[in-house]
């Protein structure tokens, strides 16, 4: 199986990967077409993973830069992967990829990395990131807040989300099954805390994390991308 991605503009996307994102999309979250677009043009970058074996998109990411005094948010959206492929690291390639080109486009900004999370396995891999918030135990300072309800206020926007405290859950979609049946049975966190702050995520509440960016998961992310261009090398290439 040999994988690849492409980071495009969002608004330079071409007509024909436009529709197969759609498709995957909605494969995913029961939205409308126009939706799902309007969702894809207010994003900077979207990083679209193929199987090139088969010639079809798998996956999708996408992310946007905000910006709040010396800090810059990259918020990452749009997720959707087929379920097969659902074991490669393409989040933590987005992660790696994204924070050099963040570096690149604001240099001497502080980073922090955003998303609204649908399930528990969707929260467990913050277990590999100890600097996030919210955190079980752990009450977030005003600026920390401040930065997370910019990133709910820019993303999902006034009367789309609920905010309870430091805890901030986007509830634009919650009557329309986004979350689908199979992605929530039999799934649990690994401290119990999605669950606890975001009881009703089966109807679609997504709870939003934030990530501060530092040495441990910046080496962390690169372990997992260099993991995943690993498992793609011949071994007899490898080992030559």
């Amino acid at each position: 199986m040999k994988i690849s991605y492409q980071v495009i503009n969002c608004q330079k996307i071409e007509k024909n990967l436009l529709e197969e994102f759609i498709i995957l999309e909605k494969s995913f979250f029961k939205l409308m077409k126009n939706d799902l677009i309007n969702s894809l043009s207010q994003k900077d970058l979207l990083y679209a993973f193929f199987d090139k074996e088969e010639h079809k998109l798998i996956g999708t990411l996408a992310i946007k830069w905000i910006i709040l005094q010396d800090y810059v948010i990259v918020y990452v959206g749009n997720g959707a992967v087929e379920t097969h492929y659902q074991r490669h690291h393409f989040v933590n390639t987005v992660l790696f990829d994204s924070c050099f080109r963040t570096l690149w486009k604001f240099p001497g900004k502080k980073m922090c990395f955003a998303c609204f999370m649908a399930t528990p396995k969707s929260y467990n891999i913050a277990q590999r990131y100890p600097n996030h918030f919210p955190q079980k135990g752990t009450k977030i300072d005003d600026f920390t807040k401040q930065l997370m309800k910019l990133v709910a206020q820019t993303v999902a926007g006034e009367g789309k989300y609920e905010e309870q405290d430091d805890i901030f859950l986007l509830t634009a979609y919650k009557k329309m099954n986004l979350v689908r049946k199979e992605a929530v049975e039999g799934i649990s966190s690994y401290d119990g805390y999605f669950e606890e702050v975001n009881p009703y995520y089966k109807d679609g509440k997504q709870l939003l994390m934030l990530f501060r960016v530092d040495l441990e998961a910046f080496l962390t992310a690169g372990k997992y991308t260099l993991k995943y261009y690993m498992q793609k090398i011949p071994l007899k290439l490898r080992f030559h």
